[in-house]
This record gives C-alpha cells, structure tokens and sequence, in this order.
C-alpha cells in the first residue's frame, strides 16, 4: 500500500510530467509519536544514544557518524535536538532553502559555537573576501572549521586559483580545513582533487550504485588522509532500505560521516538508530540490489552526457534540476534557480547526450518537461 508521501511526490513529478508512472521508487514516512506536533515544538522524552565519532582524514576533527545538512532547511529546533543527540558536524551554505537554511543554523549555535563543527560550502570565486566575510557574519562565527570548493568539472579542479585561495583563507583564519564537494563527474573530480595534494576532505554526492566506480578513489583517500564526508546519499531508495544502507556507508574505507538533511526529530532519532546497527553479508546485497534497481534510469551525476555534448550544454546540471533536486520534492526552487542559469538555447537536440548516458536516463524527455515547467 503506498504512503501518503509517496503519493503526494509521485503526483507532484507526474503534474510536472517529469516522469513516467512507475518510474520512481517510493519513500516510506517515517513513524512519528502518537502525537506528533507539527511544528516540532516539543522535544520526545527519549533520545538516541552516544553517537559514534571519527576523525576526519589527517585533520584533528572527529565528527559524529551521522551528520546534518541543510540542503532543504532544517529548522533550529531540530539542528538543536541533533546536537543534543550527538551530532556534531553540521554543513550549510548561503544558498540553501533560499538562504534560509543558514540563519537557522545561526540561532542553532548562538552560544554553541564550541559545541560544533561547521562545514560551509564555498560558493563564491576563492579570491572573494567580501562574500566569505558576509558568509562568517551570517552564521554569527568569526571562522569555520572546514570549508568546501563548490566544483562539478573535472578539469576545473587542476586551477591552482583554489589552491591560493585556500591558503589565503586559512592563514587568514577564514577556516582551518579546506574539502572539495562535487555532484557531477564526482569520480574525477576526486581523482584530481587528491593529485593536488592540498585538499583535507573530499564531499562527493554518493549511493551504493557507484559503489565500484569510486572503490579506488577512495582507497587512495584513505591511505592520504583525505576523509569523505558522503552526501546524497538516499537517492532513489526507500526509507527502511536506506537506514538499513547506513551501516554499509560508514564501513566504506575514508568515511567519517553521512551527512543527511534532517528535518524532524523523528528522522533524527532514526538515522542515529541506524548507525549503531550491522550488516551481515546477506543484508548487505539485498540492500544494493534494492539500490541498483531504483537508480535505473535515474542520473548518477557522472557528467557523461556533459563531457560528451558538442556544444558545451551542462547536460547534468539539467538532469540535477529534473531528476536529483526534485526527486524528494524539497529542492523545486534550487532546481528553478539553477536551471535559470543555464543557456539552454545552445542545445541543438542532437542526442548524443542520451545516447551515452550510462544508467540511460531519458535525457530528451527531461530536457522537453523542464522547459515546459520554467518556462
């Protein structure tokens, strides 16, 4: 029987025409008290227990297994009851929920500041003092802990331009740890990223699928003291899969956390449950087969179809808004706005695209709906 969420996303992607019937797996709610309130006002009685800690790569930060993102807004009250819970790394950026996201964060940590780690991702040119100053006075901080490059193309990773910027920024006092987070040809990226040799933490968007295509990369992570801070990591799996699918992300070589936007108390309690579980090798297959079959025809961000196109479209930047912002019906604004910036007069529907995409994603179906929906 379909939950009420699965319905109301289904209908939600359909009414956009961005999918097919029968083509996105399902997302189970999560069970809540017998008297939830909704506006997350009181705390449950019960909270998880200790959290496991690891430490980042070669830094001296050891942050909690399970982590927070603020990619759809969390608000201050739930960061709050992580951080009771044990959480302790939280990673926001300006942008997120319509720059919302990081003022929450900010009435989270008032006089908390010691408590917590605090990741912020850079989105402005590493030579912007004005932006990152603006970034630091926002969340009410003089500095961050680690600070991550904002970079989706392989080759941009080699521009020494962020090497200066990051050691600017750091002697500065800006931030003490510099990381790389990527969601489109995320394999290279990495791979670049770790020959650079000044990078502490690589944030890549990750789910079991690429499980083999990234084993050596993060191998070699491992063995340089780059740490992995995994995201995205629940993309087309349900509920119950993916918190089964925990224990398996952390035990992967490099991977200090899972950080996850948490937006209930509930999902707090849950995913930190999860985390103190183990697989047996049965559960562990069933899990990635599970993975695998909802990731067909869904876009792994692995840049394929841009690397391809022969006039430069920033095809998986078009897919991010069709079929990763929008699969969870949080991200319809980022997906707005990021389609917003694309010149997609440049497409000439040539194909070629599609034709090489590996997980064979239908890329001309999206490209049409899209444009029919922001229009």
């Amino acid at each position: 029987m379909k939950t009420k969420s699965q319905m109301n996303r289904r209908g939600f992607l359909r009414a956009a025409g961005l999918i097919a019937a029968g083509t996105v797996a399902g997302t189970a709610v999560a069970k809540e008290s017998k008297k939830p309130s909704p506006k997350e006002k009181k705390e449950p009685k019960k909270a998880p227990g200790k959290l496991q800690l690891n430490k980042l790569g070669k830094t001296d930060l050891l942050l909690s297994a399970i982590s927070i993102g603020t990619g759809s807004g969390p608000s201050a009250q739930v960061i709050k009851y992580a951080m009771k819970s044990g959480i302790n790394f939280i990673h926001t950026s300006v942008n997120y929920a319509g720059k919302k996201a990081i003022k929450e964060v900010a009435e989270a940590i008032k006089g908390k500041r010691d408590k917590v780690i605090l990741g912020l991702k850079i989105t402005w040119a590493p030579d912007d003092d004005k932006a990152m100053d603006n970034a630091l006075k926002i969340l009410g901080v003089d500095s961050v802990d680690i600070a991550f490059f904002n970079i989706h193309k392989a080759d941009d990773v080699k521009n020494d331009k962020y090497r200066k910027g990051a050691e600017r920024w750091i002697k500065a006092g800006k931030f003490k740890y510099i990381g790389l987070t990527t969601h489109s040809e995320m394999k290279e990226c990495m791979e670049n990223a770790l020959e650079q040799g000044f990078y502490n933490a690589l944030m890549p968007s990750y789910n079991l699928t690429m499980e083999k295509e990234c084993e050596k990369v993060f191998a070699d992570a491992e063995k340089q003291g780059v740490g992995i801070v995994l995201m995205k990591t629940k993309r087309e799996m349900n509920e119950k899969t993916y918190l089964q699918a925990i224990p398996k992300y952390l035990s992967t070589p490099a991977v200090a956390t899972v950080n996850k936007t948490l937006k209930t108390f509930a999902a707090v309690n849950e995913i930190i449950a999860a985390s103190e579980k183990k697989l047996d090798e049965k559960q562990e297959k069933e899990i990635k087969k599970v993975a695998m079959m909802g990731m067909t025809g869904h876009c792994t961000m692995c840049g394929t179809c841009s690397q391809t196109c022969p006039q430069n479209v920033p095809v998986a930047d078009m897919m991010r808004c069709a079929d990763y912002y929008m699969a969870d019906n949080e991200y319809y604004e980022v997906a707005r706005e990021t389609y917003a910036q694309i010149d997609v007069s440049k497409c000439v529907d040539c194909g070629k695209c599609e034709q090489v995409c590996p997980s064979e994603v239908p890329v001309k179906q999206y490209k049409s709906k899209l444009k029919k929906l922001f229009a």
